[in-house]
């Protein structure tokens, strides 16, 4: 498994049906949107208060994805879930009448009890016999109800439905809060379902033929391409080969290129033995950026917080020249990639992740909207309509206060923080400088490759 010269990786946990808090990094989109418009979680709010809850924990949701059984298991989705739950009741609290919102209980509950979950009667029984910190102030309490829930995917992908579910220790049956909150399926949801896409350089082109690019028209067309097909180039299958439309690269292992294997719509190779050197070779057909993270960490800055992909670190790559990542750039120096046995991981470093573990993600910008030079949609590129999104996910730690809290929130909803992006320096090596530059970027491509058997 990934390690790093001073600070491991995480190892794969157990999987149980609690919250382990994810903060990967992400970005909001229409899910954040179905909590905040239309008022829902203030909807949730108030069948809390009405039945007399004082205090409530959000546990991770389970995720059905068309007629797929339902799975704790579905990449960064089942957790985001409830993290952006947990954000959105903090955000619609009454300061006068507030109603108390644990932080991470799924976590709490998971370090204290093995057999806690809410499958089973008797799991989510044990599940209150823990105290559970509050997202503000330093009390810990007890807990009259849990939130969970499913998000069911639609078959052809085109719609996402949150169905949130309570029970409490008087009634330990699950029950549907409300009505479920349904929203188009777009690129963020698509990739923490752990699902790649690809838009063909054909479909940007056809998109943007009047001048605009809308970024609900490209989400529609990701979520074509999860359909089996499409008009402009997009279509299922292995999205390791179609993003070499736009960029080849190499996973090298002791300087030889290791074989990607086949692994649905994504790839994987052997895990290398530890102690093996290991580099990440990229060359751009474009100008690009990308946003490149081993084990749900940022390789540029080492960002390992949830904030917008979109205000994340990328790389600025130049057309035909090759680069080679080996390990993860910080402060002018740069921590190599290395492999370590299970024995010896820190399982600290990135919080006992499993939905990380294991996971190396290309995500691809192309060129846009005047900002990041030639090679990206014609001399006249077309301007980027922006989507005007919620973010429920930027917030993942505690408070002093509860206003202070619902401060940072409501700061970090609607508004994208700076983006640091950089060029490699000369030759692309460990130990060239970075040059910053600015770089306006459209979403176009994401997939995963592993590096552990699954």
């Amino acid at each position: 498994m990934f390690n790093r010269k001073s600070a491991s990786a995480a190892a794969l946990a157990v999987a149980l049906g609690v919250t382990l808090i994810a903060v990967p990094i992400a970005s909001a989109g229409n899910l954040d949107d179905g909590f905040i418009k239309g008022g829902g979680a203030a909807k949730i709010r108030d069948y809390l208060q009405e039945r007399g809850y004082k205090n409530v924990g959000v546990l991770r949701f389970e995720v059905k994805k068309g007629k797929a059984p339902a799975s704790m298991n579905v990449s960064k989705m089942n957790s985001l879930v409830a993290t952006r739950l947990e954000n959105a009741l903090i955000h619609v609290n009454d300061p006068a009448r507030p109603l108390g919102v644990t932080r991470g209980a799924g976590a709490v509950a998971a370090k204290a009890e093995k057999n806690a979950n809410w499958h089973t009667a008797a799991g989510r029984k044990k599940l209150f016999d823990n105290n559970y910190p509050l997202a503000w102030g330093s009390k810990s309490v007890r807990v009259d109800a849990f939130l969970t829930g499913t998000v069911e995917v639609s078959p052809d992908f085109a719609k996402t439905k949150i169905i949130v579910k309570v029970f409490d220790k008087e009634n330990l049956a699950l029950r549907v809060v409300g009505t479920p909150i349904t929203v188009d399926t777009d690129r963020d949801a698509l990739r923490e379902m752990g699902l790649g896409f690809v838009l063909a350089k054909r479909a940007l082109k056809i998109i943007g033929r009047d001048g605009e690019i809308d970024q609900a028209e490209l989400d529609q067309q990701a979520v074509t391409a999860q359909q089996g097909g499409g008009d402009m180039g997009v279509g299922a299958g292995s999205k390791v080969e179609q993003i070499k439309e736009f960029m080849d690269f190499q996973l090298l292992v002791d300087n030889a290129p290791a074989a990607i294997l086949p692994d649905g719509e994504h790839g994987m190779i052997n895990t290398p033995a530890p102690g093996q050197q290991f580099a990440i070779k990229v060359t751009a057909k474009e100008k690009l950026g990308l946003l490149l993270t081993v084990n749900g960490v940022n390789i540029l800055n080492k960002e390992r917080d949830s904030r917008d992909r979109m205000e994340s670190s990328w790389w600025v790559m130049e057309p035909a020249k090759e680069y080679t990542l080996t390990g993860f750039y910080k402060d002018g120096k740069v921590e190599k990639f290395s492999f370590a046995a299970e024995t010896e991981v820190d399982l600290s470093e990135l919080g006992d992740k499993q939905d990380k573990h294991g996971v190396i993600s290309f995500e691809i910008f192309r060129a846009g909207g005047g900002g990041g030079g030639g090679g990206g949609m014609g001399s006249a590129e077309p301007k980027i309509i922006p989507r005007k999104t919620t973010n429920l996910l930027k917030v993942t730690g505690r408070s002093t206060t509860l206003n202070s809290l619902q401060k940072s929130i409501g700061t970090s909803l609607h508004k994208l923080g700076k983006r640091n992006v950089y060029l490699v320096g000369r030759g692309g090596t460990e130990d060239a400088a970075l040059e910053g530059e600015a770089f306006e970027g459209i979403f176009i491509a994401g997939c995963d490759i592993r590096y552990r058997p699954r």
